[in-house]
């Protein structure tokens, strides 16, 4: 298996500073119908372009995860956010193993290589994040539910990547028709 873009550093962002728990305990979707392991591996690269987390934080993502000999997908996540006006770069890897990979959802643990704005840098920071593929074509788009049940409470959030970052698939917004989802409640 090959290399995928498709994490998001919101996910992280999410993680550590939640705010609105909600009563939902579970992270779970349901991924989508006949998920290929294989094929998803080999979408490189996406971007991420909106998601229903609400924030501006981010900047630029690129994520890659090539599967290891050792039975794990690891994700390797790379880019920018802004916080309080400064932007700060970031590297995150995120480890799954292939059997839970392969039905298209799956928890990972996830740990911060790198932040720039981060006042304790040789100390790992960790923490789980379930995510769930719930529609993709491999070859142009994926459509992503991302959960953390943390300190701070439970937070779920979907998010689309595409391969072109300018121009809109509308194949998209047909997808999301088809799981009740509005492209209207995603921020650009």
């Amino acid at each position: 298996m090959k290399t995928i873009i498709a994490l998001t550093f919101i996910g992280i962002l999410t993680y550590a500073f939640a705010e609105d728990p909600s009563d939902k305990t579970e992270c779970k979707h349901e991924p989508m119908a006949n998920f290929n392991p294989t094929k998803y591996l080999q979408m490189t690269p996406l971007y991420l372009t909106h998601s229903t987390y609400e924030s501006n934080l981010v900047i630029c993502e690129v994520m890659t995860s090539p599967t290891e000999s050792n039975g794990n997908v690891d994700t390797n996540v790379y880019g920018y956010y802004n916080k309080s006006g400064n932007v700060y770069y970031y590297e995150i890897v995120c480890n799954t193993n292939e059997a839970s990979f392969k039905n298209g959802q799956y928890p990972n643990v996830c740990t911060i290589k790198n932040d720039t704005n981060d006042v304790q840098p040789l100390i790992s920071k960790s923490f789980d994040l379930y995510i769930s593929v719930i529609d993709t074509d491999y070859k142009n788009y994926a459509i992503l539910y991302f959960c953390s049940n943390n300190k701070s409470g439970f937070t779920e959030y979907y998010e689309v990547f595409q391969k072109d970052l300018v121009t809109f698939n509308d194949q998209v917004r047909g997808a999301l028709n088809k799981m009740k989802l509005k492209l209207e409640i995603f921020t650009p």
